[in-house]
């Protein structure tokens, strides 16, 4: 080894390690992507803080792009590693007596490097055989089998390195190369190639010094796998246990008692708390990065880790992989599995806490419409998953108390629950790990910022996005790119910097003709406004106001704007054919491509909406982003405004150039002829099915709720859809695909949306005075989470706008006619006289709740 400088950098050099390698690397043809400095895991620097970056593994097929790097080599002690695939993998020894048997087998390393120990040898490779691997044996000298080192990795498609002239987090040392030549200065095809039969002399020499591959241990027959003694039915009966296990998620992943698991779409989300955090972030206040989902199980926090329904088990519950028996058991007794001798699956309730037992009560009599029967006192403490203990039951036969005005609960006092998660919580780490060109423009638009909000920022770049994109792109249903998103945040919370942002963009990329006006007068203004550019962007600030103006049925002009919104929202794909009057004729619109941007105060807004922006789908057409809690604080912005990048310029021009259709293809801006989009299609068969499960999922939910949440549930999957195809055009301008990942992503942002633009309607919408009286002592109700909010605190609120009186028939209502509120009598477990609280049912059910 000849431990020279590390890349080749000067001493004193200001530069991070990724903005002195990564342009290099990735001319050369790797895909150098950002590490964090206090770990070896990818990251993104955003808030002044380093945070995982979820979707690094897509780099692993594609390059990154000039913007991407650009933005990377800006961020303060970048380090930088190569994502291998395509074509290029590398043997990551950890043991130095290692490292002359492997290269022993191995032909001639040309590139080699090292960090803290071990070396790391970089080869070619068929990177669809040659698969990631990890390789351990038990610790020597130690007896316990639970006792394992690392001998080597395999990496290749899915993983990546870190490379010089990278800092090492353990030793403060820099990465050095142990070759005369690097990856800087090797481009993939000139190094060594390896095959298969590489990979398996190389493990031979593992075994010779204490490699052995995890033992299999067979369990007896479950659901009809007759088990015999190939090792191909132990495979077989493995991979059917695994398959039946994420076919029946509700079975097991309760019981594994993971920290702040929440229901998500069809599966969960949580903690991984088995593994310490990169930020230092305590437990209750960690992402929930671990995806439990049919389709996989994937640690987004963990370099994009995947877990088998048995690995999730095995690391959930500490159950060391010697133990395989003991995790395939567990699993399958969870599941329903007959074991001989046979194992009766204890299915008992685990015991409740007192708010949910509460909520247990309050849902038996609510579907009796009986009065619940009086609960147990405060539960005890959980026992662990593998030991469930049974729950106190009722007897069916036994008549409930005559008289139970309200629901007694012993609640022990306690403050060290974590604090509920919030959608908006959720929602600011979904749209943060957004790729391709709505991602850049999010993290433009937050480095611009002395007040950064990721969410606005998102709302604002899916509309612009769509808008230049507009009548270039379907996805396979139809759907285009248009958008109606709405950013709501109080005053002082930056909602006019992404306006400003786009404003400097269109201006530099001469992208003017694509903005509409900051105000729309009249339907016939906004009609002539697409007319001449049919794909066209309106940033309306003072949205409330708007809505006023159009929910106004004794103003005609304004009001006939809604009837063309929404019918511009649904002619997209189709014509919109004008509205005739005795003077004149309608014009047809050829494939209107609307977008807005709109921003108002929560308060504003929702106090200009009427029940009729609900009935005739106004709101559902529009995709609501809420924020609010604590003022930002004020922060040095890392860039000026008005100085876009040419790189985020030109990836903005480059989506106004017809993809389709020939050199004429769209050259007429204006409406009077259509344009030939280019299809995004499915990436393949599962994207596709996914999204049929998607549209199935959320049309029975609409059809199973009412009219008013309906509407909004009826509309969901086609925003996450729309959304998915903003996002991978953003990607891959010139050959979009939809992709499974991207739909779930995009599915989740449209749910949140929808979950919080619900709660709205549930708490501010109302058509006259004394519907507003009551819809506001709901929302104090439903705000106050599961701590719920006592009727003195309501009392206060109320502040004099009415009786006591009118106070409690309001209660009264909410109780007892549209049951969405139940009062609590609160007894402390010490001294102290009981009180009544009021929560909302929603959380006690669970619905948003953590």
């Amino acid at each position: 080894m000849n431990g020279r400088d590390p890349d080749g950098t000067r001493e004193g050099s200001d530069l991070s390690p990724y903005a002195s390698a990564g342009p290099a690397l990735v001319a050369r043809g790797y895909s150098a992507i950002p590490i964090s400095p206090a770990n070896k895991m990818p990251g993104r620097f955003s808030g002044a803080e380093w945070w995982p970056m979820k979707d690094w593994s897509r780099y692993c097929a594609a390059l990154p792009t000039g913007f991407e790097v650009t933005l990377w080599s800006k961020w303060p002690e970048a380090n930088v590693g190569v994502a291998m695939g395509r074509g290029v993998l590398a043997f990551d020894i950890d043991q130095d007596f290692l490292i002359d048997p492997i290269k022993a087998v191995l032909p001639p390393c040309v590139v080699a490097k090292r960090g803290r120990k071990g070396e790391t040898l970089f080869f070619r490779g068929d990177t669809s055989a040659i698969r990631s691997r990890g390789f351990k044996r038990q610790r020597p000298g130690s007896a316990d089998p639970r006792d394992r080192e690392g001998m080597m990795d395999l990496i290749a498609d899915g993983k990546q390195t870190v490379v010089p002239p990278s800092i090492h987090p353990d030793t403060a040392a820099p990465y050095v190369w142990t070759t005369d030549r690097t990856l800087r200065d090797t481009p993939p095809a000139d190094l060594t190639e390896i095959t298969v039969e590489h990979v398996e002399a190389v493990i031979e020499v593992l075994r010779a010094h204490g490699y052995e591959a995890p033992e299999t241990i067979l369990p007896v027959e479950a659901r009809g796998i007759e088990v015999g003694d190939a090792a191909t039915s132990t495979a077989e009966w493995f991979r059917k246990l695994n398959e039946d296990a994420l076919a029946d998620l509700h079975a097991w992943v309760p019981r594994l008692g993971l920290t702040r698991l929440q229901r998500s779409g069809s599966g969960y989300r949580s903690v991984a708390e088995w593994r310490p955090s990169t930020t230092g972030k305590p437990l209750h206040k960690r992402n929930l990065y671990l995806s439990i989902d049919p389709k996989g199980i994937v640690d987004y926090g963990d370099c994009e880790k995947g877990y088998t329904a048995l690995n999730l088990v095995m690391v959930a519950l500490g159950i060391p992989e010697s133990d395989l028996t003991r995790a395939a058991v567990w699993l399958g007794e969870a599941i329903g599995y007959d074991f001989a001798p046979k194992m009766v699956l204890n299915r008992n309730r685990p015991k409740l806490s007192p708010r949910d037992e509460a909520a247990r009560l309050y849902r038996m009599a609510q579907e009796t419409d009986e009065p619940a029967p009086a609960p147990v006192a405060a539960a005890e403490p959980a026992a662990p998953a593998t030991d469930v203990p049974s729950a106190p039951t009722v007897p069916a036969d036994e008549p409930p108390p005559a008289e139970v005005p309200a629901t007694v609960i012993e609640f022990p006092e306690t403050d060290d629950a974590p604090p509920p998660r919030t959608y908006e919580e959720e929602m600011r780490d979904l749209v943060e790990g957004v790729p391709g060109l709505v991602g850049d423009l999010v993290e433009w638009m937050r480095i611009t910022s002395r007040t950064p909000n990721p969410v606005l920022a998102f709302a604002a770049s899916v509309a612009f996005v769509g808008t230049l994109a507009g009548r270039n792109y379907e996805a396979p249903t139809d759907a285009r790119t248009n958008f109606y998103t709405i950013g709501l945040a109080p005053s002082g919370f930056g909602k006019d910097h992404a306006r400003k942002v786009i404003g400097h963009i269109v201006d530099r990329g001469g992208l003017r003709r694509f903005m509409g006006g900051e105000q729309i007068m009249s339907g016939s203004a906004l009609r002539k406004r697409v007319e001449a550019q049919p794909s066209c962007l309106f940033r309306i600030d003072e949205f409330g106001g708007f809505m006023r103006d159009i929910n106004n049925q004794k103003n005609q002009h304004s009001f006939q704007i809604r009837a063309d919104l929404l019918k511009f929202f649904s002619e997209a794909s189709g014509t919109f054919d004008g509205v005739d009057y005795a003077g004149s004729l309608g014009t047809p619109i050829h494939n209107p491509n609307v977008c807005i941007y709109g921003t108002s105060t929560p308060a504003d807004f929702w106090a200009s909406c009427r029940a009729l922006s609900v009935a005739d789908g106004l709101l559902a057409r529009m995709l609501i982003f809420s924020v609010g809690g604590e003022l930002p604080p004020i922060v040095r912005a890392a860039a000026r405004t008005n100085e876009p990048p040419e790189a985020l310029i030109r990836q903005c021009q480059h989506l106004t150039k017809p993809k389709t259709g020939g050199n004429l293809n769209g050259l007429l801006s204006d409406g009077s002829t259509s344009c030939k989009a280019l299809l995004a299609p499915w990436a393949d068969a599962p994207a596709e099915d996914y999204f049929c499960e998607v549209e199935d999922e959320f049309r029975h939910l609409g059809f199973e709720q009412g009219e008013e949440e309906g509407g909004l549930w009826n509309r969901t999957a086609e925003h996450a859809l729309k959304l998915a195809l903003v996002i991978e055009v953003g990607r891959e301008p010139d050959r979009p695909r939809i992709h499974r990942g991207t739909l779930e992503l995009a599915r989740r942002i449209v749910e949140l949306s929808t979950l919080m633009t619900l709660d709205q309607i549930a708490g501010r919408l109302a058509d006259n005075d004394r519907q507003r009286e009551h819809v506001d002592v709901k929302r104090w109700i439903m705000e106050a989470g599961a701590d719920g909010v006592s009727r003195t605190a309501i009392s206060k609120r109320v502040n004099g706008r009415f009786d006591r009186r009118r106070l409690d028939d309001i209660l009264k209502s909410l109780e007892e006619d549209s049951r969405e509120i139940v009062c609590v009598m609160t007894r402390p477990s010490g001294a102290g006289r009981p009180g009544q609280r009021y929560y909302s049912v929603k959380v006690l059910d669970g619905h948003g709740a953590a």
